[in-house]
């Protein structure tokens, strides 16, 4: 991940976000704000719960990454995610509704509460649970990977650059960058044949 200081104001930390629509590319959007409740379809968690411990260390630059959240921007993305009060919330998209939340704690140690209350068509175990709070944490934390090229020189964040050598031989998509009437973006779309 790139960590650059912010030296004299001369740099942007900038938080990307990553979608994917199979059919065409991808799109890196430049988060304007993190996501918060009101952004979402949020439906708070029942009464009937479980937890467990997770043990894992966080530094600071993971912190302010889980901080900006998730909110899916395609039908292939299954979970929205934002940061309140010190707890990761994770929910199902597009119904809102909260299946874990992650109480972050000190010394590596945080509790992680589940939602009990499913609907039977939700395959439910609790190594599921473990690892689907994992896998979407992992998620979160995974620097965005673009052309350096295509990236505002004071832009600095959660990214992952690649050369333009990189870039041109992946041939069977197109890189742009620009703001598409959603702000700054970079897009890597799917040539046609």
């Amino acid at each position: 991940m790139i960590n650059l200081i912010n030296i004299a104001g001369t740099m942007r930390k900038c938080h990307f976000t990553e979608s994917t629509d199979y059919s065409i590319g991808t799109i890196f959007l430049m988060d304007e704000k993190p996501v918060s409740r009101s952004d979402l379809s949020f439906k708070p968690m029942p009464g009937m719960t479980w937890n467990y411990e997770m043990e894992r260390e966080f530094t600071e630059d993971e912190m302010w990454n889980l901080g900006w959240g998730h909110k899916s921007r395609s039908i292939y993305e299954k979970w929205d995610t934002f940061m309140e009060d010190g707890k990761l919330y994770i929910c199902m998209s597009p119904a809102g509704n909260c299946i874990y939340i992650v109480s972050f704690g000190e010394n590596g140690k945080h509790e992680v509460t589940v939602n009990g209350e499913r609907t039977s068509s939700f395959s439910v175990s609790r190594r599921y649970d473990i690892e689907t709070v994992e896998a979407v944490i992992n998620q979160l934390l995974r620097p965005v990977r673009v052309p350096a090229s295509l990236v505002p020189e004071d832009v600095t964040g959660n990214l992952s650059l690649m050369s333009d050598e990189e870039m041109q031989k992946d041939t069977k998509f197109e890189w742009t960058a620009g703001d598409f009437g959603r702000g700054f973006e970079i897009r890597r779309l799917r040539k046609e044949e």
